[in-house]
């Protein structure tokens, strides 16, 4: 059970952050490309973090403190950051989810298949991040 609640507080957590962050960048992008991939990326983290609660819910759990702001954040937010400047951002905070993910995941073998597919289907839209945003940085998305 214990290895249940770490993986899904993780999970949980980094989805938070995720929409958090990208809510906050998206009031900063110009570009109609990263604009939309924030959206629909944000989306996706929505319906992960909603699983993860239930989850937690279901076994009588309630999600951990969230940190506070994170670091990621606190880049974005000085000046107006162009959108190089926020891929290289996300990119960075997207590696450092999928790590920390990685981590848990390998730490909490005992979790249930559910819980660990969830972790699976977060680490799969950090590493489609961490594609889409090389290719902000290439100038060639889409």
């Amino acid at each position: 059970m214990k290895s249940d609640e770490i993986l899904l507080n993780e999970i949980y957590e980094n989805s938070i952050t995720a929409i958090n962050v990208l809510s906050d960048f998206m009031k900063k992008v110009d570009d109609e490309d990263m604009f939309n991939f924030l959206f629909d990326k944000m989306t996706e983290y929505r319906k992960i973090g909603i699983s993860a609660y239930n989850m937690l819910e279901e076994d009588n759990l309630l999600p951990g403190k969230l940190n506070n702001y994170p670091q990621i954040a606190i880049l974005a937010s000085i000046g107006n950051p162009s959108t190089n400047r926020l891929a290289r951002i996300l990119l960075h905070g997207s590696s450092e989810g999928f790590f920390s993910l990685i981590n848990s995941i390998n730490s909490c073998t005992n979790a249930k298949k559910e819980t660990r597919q969830l972790a699976y289907q977060l680490l799969a839209v950090e590493d489609e991040n961490i594609h889409e945003m090389k290719n902000f940085l290439k100038g060639d998305f889409r």
